[in-house]
């Protein structure tokens, strides 16, 4: 994935080291990687591109001083707020509503109306966001 999404970065070669159990929002991931990875990483500021989120990449600088070949960062990822669904015209908002909790549980998405008679549909995870994207897509 990360490779995917940052495609100016060297990352064929890295190596999951450790993958640590998540507490609360971040995960910790010890990976090694390359020296040529080094330079796009400290230009991105550590923050590279992960899906509909991001991840942050730290560089243990002792590492970095010994100029190893290969440098451990650890990874960690942060959950970003799915942008919210808009339907730009909802005939039944009651309709709709029950349309969208058959898909996803009522606690994962809140909606808001405004005047023109559209809805807003905000998703707290990126789960429900892409079962909602995939579904008013495909309507």
């Amino acid at each position: 994935m990360l490779q995917r999404c940052n495609p100016h970065l060297p990352t064929s070669d890295w190596k999951v080291v450790k993958v640590e159990t998540s507490h609360g929002p971040t995960n910790k991931t010890v990976v090694v990687f390359n020296k040529d990875s080094l330079a796009p990483i400290e230009a991105a500021k550590g923050e590279l591109h992960f899906g509909l989120s991001s991840v942050t990449i730290k560089v243990y600088t002792s590492d970095v001083a010994q100029a190893a070949p290969l440098v451990p960062p650890a990874i960690e990822s942060r959950p970003t707020k799915p942008p919210p669904i808009v339907l730009p015209k909802v005939s039944n908002i009651a309709a709709t509503l029950k349309e969208i909790s058959q898909l996803i549980p009522v606690e994962n998405f809140y909606m808001k109306t405004n005047p023109a008679g559209g809805l807003r549909i905000m998703c707290i995870d990126v789960n429900s966001y892409r079962t909602l994207q995939s579904h008013f897509r495909n309507d």
